[in-house]
């Protein structure tokens, strides 16, 4: 291996990793604090792809714009989500599991149906690209990375240093004793369900510009979320953050080195391993 090929695949590995963690931190704060499977996450990060089209590629507004426009959109619609539906499913698993499934689903054939089967492009905000120690790497990609990673040091500081993150934190750990401290359990949850749905849909604002949108791009990110949350451990913040980094290198080296399909192996192999000696992932409890 040359040290072209090398830097080349790091490189995509970074920006792998960057956009799992990013997508799967949104479905870890929900699932610490509310304790839900939302198996419509992916369909979440579906719908901040085709905000981003919408309010860059059509109406063209501004693309950092359209990104933050596209998180207070796409998390409002997180806590009509979280009042409606899963609040009163609270502590049912089974039943919040379907009840996530069928929004899944609503939410991908009521993208079909308002937006039609066909891929929408998003026009690239960062064109050009770079040459680093010989291997070519697009700037959009770049920028993407960027953002992801910013957002994901300032999330991870804002729960672990701010006073709401804190409270956060006390409703995950123990709500009865959180409220016996005045910490509303309703009002964490639904500010924990905006934050995971804005971040999913960011996410896929991030990652619109780099492939396509279409009404299915969610089922992809999905399967990595929920590798990256066995085996980091439901729930872990910093799980999420070492799982992700350790998917994104599997995909990036073992995709060019072998083949995408191989990738995709090793990734299930290792669910297995880590579940077989450590059920919980690697940071996970019992």
């Amino acid at each position: 291996m040359d040290s072209t090929l090398f830097v080349q695949m790091v490189l995509n590995a970074l920006q792998l990793s960057s956009c799992y963690i990013l997508v799967t931190l949104g479905f870890t704060l929900i699932f610490g604090i509310l304790h839900i499977v939302n198996i419509a996450h992916g369909a979440i990060y579906m719908l901040g792809g085709y905000a981003v089209w919408l309010l860059f590629a059509v109406a063209k507004i501004n693309y950092f714009i359209s990104l933050l426009l596209t998180s207070v959109i796409v998390a409002l619609i997180g806590v009509f989500f979280e009042r409606v539906i899963f609040r009163r499913l609270q502590g049912l698993v089974m039943p919040t599991v379907i009840a996530s499934i069928g929004l899944m689903q609503i939410l991908e054939q009521s993208a079909m149906v308002g937006f039609g089967i066909n891929e929408k492009i998003v026009p690239t905000p960062f064109p050009g690209i770079l040459h680093v120690f010989g291997a070519v790497f697009p700037t959009q990609r770049l920028a993407v990375m960027l953002i992801a990673s910013a957002l994901t040091v300032v999330l991870v500081w804002w729960v672990q240093k701010s006073r709401i993150g804190l409270a956060m934190r006390a409703v995950a750990l123990d709500s009865e004793t959180a409220s016996l401290h005045g910490i509303s359990f309703s009002r964490y949850g639904s500010l924990a369900f905006a934050l995971g749905c804005g971040l999913a849909g960011v996410a896929g604002g991030l990652v619109a510009p780099m492939f396509f949108v279409d009404p299915y791009i969610g089922g992809q990110p999905l399967l990595k979320m929920f590798i990256i949350i066995i085996l980091g451990g439901l729930g872990s913040v910093p799980g999420t953050i070492v799982a992700g980094l350790i998917l994104g290198f599997i995909d990036s080296f073992v995709a060019t080195l072998f083949d995408g399909v191989i990738a995709a192996i090793v990734g299930f192999a290792l669910i297995i391993v880590v579940l077989t000696f450590k059920p919980t992932g690697f940071f996970g409890h019992a």
